[in-house]
């Protein structure tokens, strides 16, 4: 008896791994395939849906031919109402938020900028805290602002 030698179970013990490895893989895609259309349903609902940000633009667009779109230059809502403008051809005004200037409260020194740009009105779509505070500055102002829901 010469003894054990792992070097002579080297491939079978490789092999094995990369089966498991391999199951394991198929098991979390499977997994995957189970919550991708509820992640898919989260992400439309975190960022809106495009249709109704159109609907309601041209809704504004056909009340205010010469309108001027101002947004904050995020994702979702106001990324869909960028494209809205450009294949429309209106002009849109970015005011994105200074963090490096302003820190935490940059999103809400974002929200005066664009006040202090003294819209006509706002188009809300649901969104976190810092788009409630805008509408509700707005509103404490004078501006109309559309709530969507």
């Amino acid at each position: 008896m010469t003894g054990f030698q792992l070097a002579d179970e080297a491939s079978s013990l490789l092999w094995g791994f990369v089966n498991t490895l391999d199951a394991q893989i198929r098991r979390l895609e499977r997994s995957i395939d189970r919550i991708s259309p509820e992640l898919r349903d989260l992400q439309k609902e975190q960022d809106g849906d495009p249709d109704a940000v159109f609907r309601k633009l041209d809704g504004a667009r056909k009340k205010y031919p010469d309108m001027v779109l101002v947004h904050g230059g995020g994702p979702g809502v106001e990324k869909f109402a960028a494209r809205w403008a450009e294949a429309r051809g209106v002009h849109q005004v970015v005011c994105r938020p200074d963090w490096n200037t302003h820190g935490k409260a940059a999103p809400f020194r974002r929200n005066d900028d664009l006040l202090n740009l003294l819209p006509k009105g706002l188009i809300l779509f649901p969104g976190s805290g810092i788009t409630a505070n805008l509408g509700d500055k707005a509103e404490s102002v004078g501006i109309p602002v559309l709530r969507c829901q």
